[in-house]
Protein backbone atom coordinates (compact mmCIF):
# COMPACT_ATOMS: atom_id res chain seq x y z
CA UNK A 1 0.00 0.00 0.00
CA UNK A 2 1.33 3.71 -0.52
CA UNK A 3 -0.08 7.14 0.09
CA UNK A 4 -0.95 9.44 -2.45
CA UNK A 5 -2.15 13.15 -2.03
CA UNK A 6 -3.23 16.29 -4.14
CA UNK A 7 -0.57 19.11 -3.59
CA UNK A 8 2.82 18.92 -1.73
CA UNK A 9 1.40 21.06 1.32
CA UNK A 10 -0.99 17.89 2.25
CA UNK A 11 2.20 15.78 1.30
CA UNK A 12 4.41 17.72 3.64
CA UNK A 13 1.63 17.76 6.59
CA UNK A 14 1.53 13.96 6.36
CA UNK A 15 5.45 13.68 6.69
CA UNK A 16 5.64 16.29 9.50
CA UNK A 17 2.88 13.96 11.66
CA UNK A 18 4.67 10.81 10.48
CA UNK A 19 7.90 12.37 12.28
CA UNK A 20 6.10 13.68 15.28
CA UNK A 21 4.29 9.85 15.12
CA UNK A 22 7.82 8.27 15.54
CA UNK A 23 9.14 10.29 17.83
CA UNK A 24 6.20 9.95 20.42
CA UNK A 25 6.55 5.78 19.42
CA UNK A 26 10.30 6.58 20.81
CA UNK A 27 9.99 8.88 23.73
CA UNK A 28 10.39 7.61 27.29
CA UNK A 29 6.94 8.74 29.43
CA UNK A 30 10.03 9.10 32.06
CA UNK A 31 11.79 10.99 30.80
CA UNK A 32 10.16 12.70 27.74
CA UNK A 33 13.06 12.24 25.88
CA UNK A 34 13.28 10.14 22.45
CA UNK A 35 14.93 7.26 23.19
CA UNK A 36 17.29 5.24 20.43
CA UNK A 37 20.31 3.12 20.40
CA UNK A 38 22.54 2.96 17.04
CA UNK A 39 23.61 -0.51 16.79
CA UNK A 40 21.08 -2.01 19.23
CA UNK A 41 20.17 -6.03 18.79
CA UNK A 42 17.26 -5.89 20.69
CA UNK A 43 13.63 -3.74 20.54
CA UNK A 44 14.37 -1.59 23.91
CA UNK A 45 16.35 0.95 23.35
CA UNK A 46 17.75 2.75 26.78
CA UNK A 47 20.03 5.87 25.76
CA UNK A 48 18.86 9.40 24.65
CA UNK A 49 20.55 10.44 21.60
CA UNK A 50 20.95 14.30 21.11
CA UNK A 51 20.37 14.43 17.02
CA UNK A 52 17.06 12.57 16.78
CA UNK A 53 16.23 14.45 19.67
CA UNK A 54 16.35 17.74 17.58
CA UNK A 55 14.67 16.02 14.83
CA UNK A 56 11.70 15.76 17.13
CA UNK A 57 12.12 19.43 18.92
CA UNK A 58 11.90 20.32 15.37
CA UNK A 59 8.87 18.15 13.84
CA UNK A 60 6.39 19.22 17.39
CA UNK A 61 7.28 22.79 16.23
CA UNK A 62 6.25 22.04 13.09
CA UNK A 63 3.11 21.29 13.94
CA UNK A 64 2.57 24.71 15.47
CA UNK A 65 0.47 23.81 17.73
CA UNK A 66 0.45 25.62 21.05
CA UNK A 67 0.49 22.01 23.32
CA UNK A 68 3.50 19.98 21.08
CA UNK A 69 5.54 24.02 20.84
CA UNK A 70 5.40 23.86 24.44
CA UNK A 71 6.69 20.43 24.71
CA UNK A 72 9.14 21.14 21.71
CA UNK A 73 10.74 23.97 24.07
CA UNK A 74 11.21 22.06 27.42
CA UNK A 75 12.87 19.07 24.95
CA UNK A 76 15.34 22.00 23.51
CA UNK A 77 15.78 23.83 26.63
CA UNK A 78 17.51 20.30 28.06
CA UNK A 79 19.25 19.64 25.39
CA UNK A 80 21.03 22.94 25.39
CA UNK A 81 22.61 22.09 28.63
CA UNK A 82 24.51 19.60 27.50
CA UNK A 83 27.09 21.49 25.24
CA UNK A 84 30.77 21.10 26.65
CA UNK A 85 33.12 23.55 26.80
CA UNK A 86 34.38 22.88 23.04
CA UNK A 87 30.86 23.93 21.50
CA UNK A 88 30.25 19.85 20.54
CA UNK A 89 26.96 17.91 21.59
CA UNK A 90 27.69 14.17 22.95
CA UNK A 91 26.45 11.58 21.10
CA UNK A 92 24.06 10.24 23.74
CA UNK A 93 22.99 12.67 27.17
CA UNK A 94 24.64 9.76 29.09
CA UNK A 95 27.64 10.12 27.74
CA UNK A 96 28.22 14.32 28.42
CA UNK A 97 30.56 15.74 28.22
CA UNK A 98 32.81 13.13 26.59
CA UNK A 99 31.83 14.10 22.42
CA UNK A 100 32.98 11.08 20.34
CA UNK A 101 31.45 12.54 17.30
CA UNK A 102 33.62 15.19 15.79
CA UNK A 103 30.94 16.00 13.05
CA UNK A 104 28.04 15.63 15.11
CA UNK A 105 27.22 19.28 14.47
CA UNK A 106 26.59 18.54 10.70
CA UNK A 107 23.32 16.50 11.68
CA UNK A 108 22.59 19.38 14.72
CA UNK A 109 23.74 22.88 12.92
CA UNK A 110 20.48 22.35 9.92
CA UNK A 111 18.32 21.59 13.40
CA UNK A 112 19.11 24.93 14.84
CA UNK A 113 18.63 26.72 11.68
CA UNK A 114 15.51 25.62 10.84
CA UNK A 115 14.39 26.44 14.60
CA UNK A 116 15.96 29.93 14.90
CA UNK A 117 14.48 30.71 10.82
CA UNK A 118 11.34 29.53 11.52
CA UNK A 119 10.27 29.34 15.25
CA UNK A 120 12.65 32.09 16.90
CA UNK A 121 9.43 34.67 17.51
CA UNK A 122 8.09 32.22 19.75
CA UNK A 123 11.17 31.00 21.68
CA UNK A 124 11.39 33.27 24.06
CA UNK A 125 14.26 35.73 24.83
CA UNK A 126 16.53 33.68 27.01
CA UNK A 127 15.52 30.26 24.94
CA UNK A 128 16.79 32.26 21.92
CA UNK A 129 19.63 33.98 23.15
CA UNK A 130 20.92 30.41 24.66
CA UNK A 131 19.72 28.62 21.03
CA UNK A 132 22.05 31.47 19.44
CA UNK A 133 25.02 31.20 21.53
CA UNK A 134 24.82 27.06 21.52
CA UNK A 135 24.67 27.09 17.47
CA UNK A 136 26.90 29.80 16.71
CA UNK A 137 29.88 27.74 18.97
CA UNK A 138 28.58 24.53 17.68
CA UNK A 139 29.63 26.31 13.92
CA UNK A 140 32.95 27.50 14.91
CA UNK A 141 33.77 23.84 16.55
CA UNK A 142 32.47 22.02 13.47
CA UNK A 143 34.35 24.23 11.05
CA UNK A 144 37.71 24.04 13.13
CA UNK A 145 37.30 20.32 12.87
CA UNK A 146 36.87 20.52 9.07
CA UNK A 147 40.19 22.21 8.93
CA UNK A 148 41.51 19.93 10.82
CA UNK A 149 40.62 16.84 9.34
CA UNK A 150 37.61 16.88 6.32
CA UNK A 151 35.03 14.83 6.59
CA UNK A 152 33.08 12.44 4.15
CA UNK A 153 31.43 14.27 1.43
CA UNK A 154 28.05 14.28 2.59
CA UNK A 155 29.05 15.65 6.39
CA UNK A 156 31.41 18.56 4.98
CA UNK A 157 28.15 19.29 2.09
CA UNK A 158 25.97 20.07 4.99
CA UNK A 159 28.49 22.09 6.92
CA UNK A 160 29.31 24.38 3.91
CA UNK A 161 25.38 25.14 3.68
CA UNK A 162 24.55 25.17 7.48
CA UNK A 163 27.51 27.37 7.56
CA UNK A 164 26.36 29.70 4.71
CA UNK A 165 22.53 30.15 6.03
CA UNK A 166 23.96 30.48 9.35
CA UNK A 167 26.74 32.43 8.70
CA UNK A 168 23.93 34.86 6.94
CA UNK A 169 21.49 34.45 10.02
CA UNK A 170 23.84 35.24 12.65
CA UNK A 171 25.55 37.66 10.71
CA UNK A 172 29.36 35.81 10.41
CA UNK A 173 30.93 36.39 7.91
CA UNK A 174 33.19 33.96 8.73
CA UNK A 175 31.29 31.07 8.55
CA UNK A 176 29.73 32.34 5.29
CA UNK A 177 33.18 32.82 3.58
CA UNK A 178 34.00 29.46 4.39
CA UNK A 179 30.88 27.70 3.37
CA UNK A 180 30.63 29.35 0.21
CA UNK A 181 34.63 28.01 -0.53
CA UNK A 182 33.45 24.71 0.57
CA UNK A 183 30.45 24.71 -1.28
CA UNK A 184 31.92 25.90 -4.40
CA UNK A 185 34.64 23.09 -4.49
CA UNK A 186 31.79 20.53 -4.19
CA UNK A 187 30.08 22.08 -6.99
CA UNK A 188 33.04 22.07 -9.33
CA UNK A 189 33.52 18.09 -8.67
CA UNK A 190 30.02 17.49 -10.73
CA UNK A 191 28.75 14.28 -10.18
CA UNK A 192 31.23 11.91 -7.85
CA UNK A 193 30.75 8.61 -6.23
CA UNK A 194 28.64 9.92 -3.37
CA UNK A 195 25.76 10.34 -5.55
CA UNK A 196 25.32 6.24 -6.01
CA UNK A 197 24.05 6.13 -2.41
CA UNK A 198 20.88 7.46 -1.87
CA UNK A 199 21.02 8.02 1.40
CA UNK A 200 23.56 10.69 0.21
CA UNK A 201 21.27 12.15 -2.70
CA UNK A 202 18.91 12.98 0.47
CA UNK A 203 21.48 14.75 2.76
CA UNK A 204 22.36 16.49 -0.22
CA UNK A 205 19.34 17.92 -0.37
CA UNK A 206 18.50 18.30 3.04
CA UNK A 207 21.73 20.48 2.38
CA UNK A 208 20.83 22.67 -0.21
CA UNK A 209 17.20 23.62 0.77
CA UNK A 210 18.49 25.65 3.64
CA UNK A 211 19.94 28.01 1.30
CA UNK A 212 18.21 27.84 -2.14
CA UNK A 213 14.73 28.40 -2.08
CA UNK A 214 14.75 26.18 -5.53
CA UNK A 215 17.47 24.38 -6.45
CA UNK A 216 16.53 23.87 -9.79
CA UNK A 217 17.46 27.44 -10.73
CA UNK A 218 20.56 27.20 -8.58
CA UNK A 219 24.40 26.67 -9.52
CA UNK A 220 23.58 23.23 -8.63
CA UNK A 221 20.94 22.45 -11.31
CA UNK A 222 22.93 19.71 -12.23
CA UNK A 223 22.18 18.18 -9.28
CA UNK A 224 18.59 18.49 -10.06
CA UNK A 225 19.25 17.14 -13.27
CA UNK A 226 20.24 14.11 -11.93
CA UNK A 227 17.60 13.32 -9.46
CA UNK A 228 14.81 13.84 -12.29
CA UNK A 229 16.97 10.79 -14.59
CA UNK A 230 17.84 8.60 -11.60
CA UNK A 231 13.95 8.25 -10.10
CA UNK A 232 11.20 5.94 -11.54
CA UNK A 233 8.24 6.95 -10.81
CA UNK A 234 6.43 3.88 -12.00
CA UNK A 235 8.52 1.90 -9.15
CA UNK A 236 8.90 5.02 -7.04
CA UNK A 237 12.73 4.02 -6.57
CA UNK A 238 16.11 5.20 -7.41
CA UNK A 239 17.77 3.66 -10.89
CA UNK A 240 21.27 5.15 -10.98
CA UNK A 241 24.17 4.16 -10.82
CA UNK A 242 23.63 1.64 -7.36
CA UNK A 243 27.75 2.04 -5.48
CA UNK A 244 25.89 1.77 -2.17
CA UNK A 245 21.83 0.97 -2.56
CA UNK A 246 20.73 -1.82 0.08
CA UNK A 247 17.65 -4.28 0.16
CA UNK A 248 15.54 -4.61 2.92
CA UNK A 249 13.32 -7.73 3.01
CA UNK A 250 11.69 -7.69 -0.32
CA UNK A 251 12.34 -4.62 -1.96
CA UNK A 252 15.36 -1.71 -1.71
CA UNK A 253 15.68 0.32 1.98
CA UNK A 254 13.58 3.58 2.85
CA UNK A 255 15.43 6.33 3.34
CA UNK A 256 15.37 9.69 4.18
CA UNK A 257 16.12 9.79 -0.13
CA UNK A 258 12.73 8.21 -0.45
CA UNK A 259 10.59 10.72 1.68
CA UNK A 260 11.97 13.60 -0.41
CA UNK A 261 11.37 12.22 -3.75
CA UNK A 262 7.60 11.19 -1.80
CA UNK A 263 6.94 14.72 -1.14
CA UNK A 264 8.02 15.92 -4.83
CA UNK A 265 5.95 13.10 -6.18
CA UNK A 266 3.15 13.55 -3.78
CA UNK A 267 3.42 10.00 -3.50
CA UNK A 268 4.67 7.58 -0.60
CA UNK A 269 5.03 3.88 -1.00
CA UNK A 270 5.59 1.61 2.31
CA UNK A 271 9.36 0.80 2.81
CA UNK A 272 11.53 -1.21 5.11
CA UNK A 273 14.58 0.20 7.08
CA UNK A 274 17.25 -0.97 9.02
CA UNK A 275 15.68 -0.15 11.61
CA UNK A 276 16.50 3.55 11.94
CA UNK A 277 13.47 5.76 12.44
CA UNK A 278 14.31 7.84 9.10
CA UNK A 279 10.39 9.18 9.46
CA UNK A 280 11.98 11.64 11.90
CA UNK A 281 14.16 13.15 9.52
CA UNK A 282 10.77 14.48 7.56
CA UNK A 283 10.77 17.69 9.72
CA UNK A 284 14.17 18.91 7.47
CA UNK A 285 11.99 19.39 4.41
CA UNK A 286 11.02 21.85 3.51
CA UNK A 287 8.33 23.46 1.06
CA UNK A 288 9.49 23.46 -2.10
CA UNK A 289 8.11 25.38 -5.70
CA UNK A 290 11.21 22.87 -7.76
CA UNK A 291 9.10 21.69 -10.64
CA UNK A 292 9.89 17.59 -10.50
CA UNK A 293 9.04 15.73 -13.87
CA UNK A 294 11.36 12.40 -14.24
CA UNK A 295 12.40 12.07 -17.41
CA UNK A 296 11.20 8.78 -19.24
CA UNK A 297 11.42 7.17 -20.99
CA UNK A 298 15.38 7.92 -21.04
CA UNK A 299 18.65 5.88 -22.47
CA UNK A 300 21.66 7.69 -21.07
CA UNK A 301 25.46 7.50 -20.45
CA UNK A 302 27.05 9.03 -17.66
CA UNK A 303 30.14 8.98 -15.86
CA UNK A 304 31.41 9.26 -11.83
CA UNK A 305 35.08 9.62 -11.57
CA UNK A 306 36.59 7.38 -13.97
CA UNK A 307 33.36 4.90 -13.57
CA UNK A 308 30.55 4.39 -16.57
CA UNK A 309 27.19 3.96 -16.26
CA UNK A 310 24.41 3.43 -18.23
CA UNK A 311 20.63 3.97 -17.59
CA UNK A 312 17.76 3.01 -19.11
CA UNK A 313 13.96 3.83 -18.14
CA UNK A 314 11.01 2.51 -19.74
CA UNK A 315 7.22 2.65 -18.35
CA UNK A 316 7.50 -0.55 -16.90
CA UNK A 317 10.88 -1.10 -16.35
CA UNK A 318 14.05 0.38 -15.71
CA UNK A 319 17.93 -0.88 -15.44
CA UNK A 320 21.39 0.38 -14.83
CA UNK A 321 24.81 -1.17 -15.60
CA UNK A 322 27.83 0.42 -13.45
CA UNK A 323 31.17 0.02 -14.68
CA UNK A 324 33.56 -2.28 -12.69
CA UNK A 325 35.66 -0.60 -10.09
CA UNK A 326 38.63 -2.30 -9.47
CA UNK A 327 40.16 -0.16 -6.96
CA UNK A 328 37.20 -0.89 -4.85
CA UNK A 329 37.58 -2.06 -1.04
CA UNK A 330 35.90 -5.48 -0.51
CA UNK A 331 34.03 -3.57 2.47
CA UNK A 332 31.90 -1.93 -0.14
CA UNK A 333 30.46 -5.01 -2.06
CA UNK A 334 27.60 -5.00 0.00
CA UNK A 335 25.88 -2.40 -1.44
CA UNK A 336 27.64 -2.55 -4.54
CA UNK A 337 25.41 -3.23 -8.21
CA UNK A 338 26.67 -3.67 -11.44
CA UNK A 339 23.66 -4.58 -12.93
CA UNK A 340 20.50 -3.32 -11.46
CA UNK A 341 16.60 -3.99 -13.12
CA UNK A 342 13.51 -3.06 -11.37
CA UNK A 343 10.30 -3.07 -12.15
CA UNK A 344 6.81 -3.28 -10.35
CA UNK A 345 4.42 -0.46 -8.52
CA UNK A 346 5.92 2.17 -5.81
CA UNK A 347 3.78 -0.93 -3.57
CA UNK A 348 5.50 -3.62 -4.61
CA UNK A 349 9.35 -3.23 -6.27
CA UNK A 350 10.73 -6.10 -8.07
CA UNK A 351 14.19 -6.40 -8.33
CA UNK A 352 16.89 -8.67 -10.64
CA UNK A 353 20.77 -7.86 -9.56
CA UNK A 354 24.41 -8.66 -10.44
CA UNK A 355 26.43 -7.99 -7.54
CA UNK A 356 30.40 -7.27 -7.31
CA UNK A 357 32.50 -10.89 -6.70
CA UNK A 358 36.16 -10.98 -6.04
CA UNK A 359 36.87 -13.15 -9.34
CA UNK A 360 35.42 -10.25 -11.59
CA UNK A 361 37.72 -8.05 -12.91
CA UNK A 362 36.09 -6.65 -15.93
CA UNK A 363 32.42 -6.02 -16.96
CA UNK A 364 31.05 -4.16 -20.24
CA UNK A 365 27.50 -3.84 -21.12
CA UNK A 366 25.78 -3.29 -24.49
CA UNK A 367 22.33 -2.29 -23.72
CA UNK A 368 19.65 -1.73 -26.34
CA UNK A 369 16.29 -1.45 -24.23
CA UNK A 370 14.86 -4.81 -24.23
CA UNK A 371 18.12 -6.77 -24.90
CA UNK A 372 21.18 -5.89 -22.47
CA UNK A 373 24.78 -8.01 -23.17
CA UNK A 374 26.79 -8.22 -19.62
CA UNK A 375 30.61 -9.57 -20.96
CA UNK A 376 32.34 -10.67 -17.84
CA UNK A 377 36.03 -11.21 -16.82
CA UNK A 378 37.05 -13.86 -14.54
CA UNK A 379 40.96 -13.96 -13.55
CA UNK A 380 42.67 -15.62 -11.40
CA UNK A 381 42.86 -19.30 -9.60
CA UNK A 382 39.27 -20.90 -9.43
CA UNK A 383 36.96 -21.07 -6.45
CA UNK A 384 37.83 -24.18 -3.97
CA UNK A 385 35.15 -26.62 -3.22
CA UNK A 386 33.93 -26.42 -0.06
CA UNK A 387 30.32 -28.46 -0.07
CA UNK A 388 28.25 -25.35 -0.68
CA UNK A 389 26.64 -24.24 -3.40
CA UNK A 390 28.13 -21.40 -4.05
CA UNK A 391 28.46 -19.43 -7.01
CA UNK A 392 31.27 -17.53 -8.91
CA UNK A 393 28.13 -15.53 -10.94
CA UNK A 394 25.23 -15.12 -8.74
CA UNK A 395 21.61 -13.13 -9.80
CA UNK A 396 19.65 -12.77 -7.48
CA UNK A 397 15.23 -11.62 -7.77
CA UNK A 398 13.26 -10.85 -5.28
CA UNK A 399 10.87 -14.05 -4.11
CA UNK A 400 7.30 -13.03 -4.49
CA UNK A 401 3.89 -14.55 -5.21
CA UNK A 402 3.77 -14.99 -9.11
CA UNK A 403 7.31 -15.03 -9.66
CA UNK A 404 8.49 -18.77 -11.42
CA UNK A 405 12.01 -19.55 -12.92
CA UNK A 406 12.26 -22.16 -15.60
CA UNK A 407 14.79 -23.90 -17.65
CA UNK A 408 14.10 -24.29 -21.39
CA UNK A 409 10.32 -23.71 -20.52
CA UNK A 410 10.68 -26.48 -17.81
CA UNK A 411 10.45 -26.07 -14.00
CA UNK A 412 14.06 -27.07 -12.57
CA UNK A 413 16.66 -25.97 -9.67
CA UNK A 414 20.01 -26.88 -12.33
CA UNK A 415 20.79 -25.53 -15.37
CA UNK A 416 24.18 -26.06 -17.97
CA UNK A 417 25.68 -23.21 -20.01
CA UNK A 418 23.80 -22.19 -23.17
CA UNK A 419 20.20 -23.35 -21.40
CA UNK A 420 17.73 -20.44 -21.81
CA UNK A 421 16.39 -19.62 -17.91
CA UNK A 422 12.92 -17.76 -17.94
CA UNK A 423 12.08 -15.98 -15.56
CA UNK A 424 8.16 -14.88 -15.21
CA UNK A 425 6.68 -12.82 -13.04
CA UNK A 426 3.60 -10.46 -12.91
CA UNK A 427 3.89 -7.68 -14.84
CA UNK A 428 7.50 -8.30 -16.31
CA UNK A 429 9.47 -11.66 -17.61
CA UNK A 430 12.64 -12.42 -19.00
CA UNK A 431 15.03 -14.74 -20.36
CA UNK A 432 18.41 -15.10 -19.53
CA UNK A 433 21.38 -17.77 -20.79
CA UNK A 434 24.82 -17.74 -20.06
CA UNK A 435 27.72 -18.54 -22.52
CA UNK A 436 31.43 -18.89 -22.26
CA UNK A 437 33.06 -16.74 -24.93
CA UNK A 438 36.91 -17.21 -23.77
CA UNK A 439 39.14 -20.07 -22.31
CA UNK A 440 38.44 -23.27 -20.70
CA UNK A 441 35.94 -23.59 -17.75
CA UNK A 442 33.00 -26.36 -16.88
CA UNK A 443 30.41 -24.25 -15.09
CA UNK A 444 27.56 -25.95 -13.54
CA UNK A 445 24.10 -23.77 -12.51
CA UNK A 446 21.63 -23.44 -9.63
CA UNK A 447 18.51 -22.40 -8.98
CA UNK A 448 18.22 -22.23 -4.98
CA UNK A 449 16.27 -19.81 -2.15
CA UNK A 450 19.16 -17.39 -0.68
CA UNK A 451 19.96 -13.28 -0.05
CA UNK A 452 21.60 -10.91 -2.28
CA UNK A 453 25.29 -9.65 -0.57
CA UNK A 454 22.87 -6.01 -0.18
CA UNK A 455 20.31 -7.54 2.00
CA UNK A 456 20.17 -5.78 5.19
CA UNK A 457 17.63 -7.36 7.44
CA UNK A 458 18.79 -10.97 7.34
CA UNK A 459 20.48 -10.59 11.32
CA UNK A 460 19.32 -11.33 14.64
CA UNK A 461 16.01 -13.28 14.51
CA UNK A 462 15.83 -13.27 10.80
CA UNK A 463 19.02 -14.31 10.32
CA UNK A 464 17.77 -17.75 8.76
CA UNK A 465 15.57 -15.81 5.89
CA UNK A 466 15.90 -16.07 2.27
CA UNK A 467 14.44 -13.06 0.75
CA UNK A 468 15.52 -13.83 -3.16
CA UNK A 469 15.85 -15.99 -5.73
CA UNK A 470 19.57 -16.84 -6.47
CA UNK A 471 20.89 -17.95 -9.49
CA UNK A 472 24.41 -18.97 -9.02
CA UNK A 473 27.02 -20.56 -11.64
CA UNK A 474 28.83 -22.54 -9.88
CA UNK A 475 32.38 -23.10 -10.94
CA UNK A 476 33.48 -27.27 -11.25
CA UNK A 477 37.45 -25.90 -12.89
CA UNK A 478 38.34 -23.03 -15.16
CA UNK A 479 40.98 -21.33 -16.62
CA UNK A 480 42.93 -18.54 -14.65
CA UNK A 481 41.40 -16.59 -17.51
CA UNK A 482 37.86 -16.68 -19.07
CA UNK A 483 34.57 -14.53 -20.29
CA UNK A 484 30.78 -15.30 -19.82
CA UNK A 485 28.56 -13.66 -21.69
CA UNK A 486 25.15 -12.97 -19.82
CA UNK A 487 22.07 -12.16 -22.84
CA UNK A 488 18.91 -10.50 -21.11
CA UNK A 489 15.66 -10.61 -22.77
CA UNK A 490 13.22 -8.07 -21.66
CA UNK A 491 9.58 -8.91 -22.35
CA UNK A 492 6.79 -6.60 -21.32
CA UNK A 493 3.02 -8.01 -20.32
Amino acid sequence: MFKQFQTHEESLRYLNEQAVAKGKALQSPQTGFVHYFYHAQETAHHTIPLVENGYFILALMRTKTIEQIKEAKELLDKILLFQNQSGNFPIYLHEYPSCKDRFLGAHLLPIFYWILKDFHIILGQELKDRLIKATTSLALYALAAHEEKPGPYHLSLKCAAAWIALGEWLELPRLQTAGHQLLETFRMKGITVAWGDPHCLGEILASLQMIYSEIAVSPWDFFWHYLSDTWHSPTGCYTGPARKVFQAGFQPQGSLYDLYLGYFEKTFPHRQTDGYPYELLASLIQPSKDPFIPTSPLAKKGQALQEQWTLVKEEVYTYCFLENDKALDPSQYKGYHLFRLLWGTPSEVHSFVYQKSKSLTEIRCTAQKEHVELDLLLEGPAPQENGELEGEVNFFVDLHEGCRIFVDNIPATTFQLNDTLQLKSPLLSFSIQFQLTEGEAVFFGHILRGNRPAQILNKGEQRYEAYDWQIAIRTIKRSEKCRLKVLIDIVKK
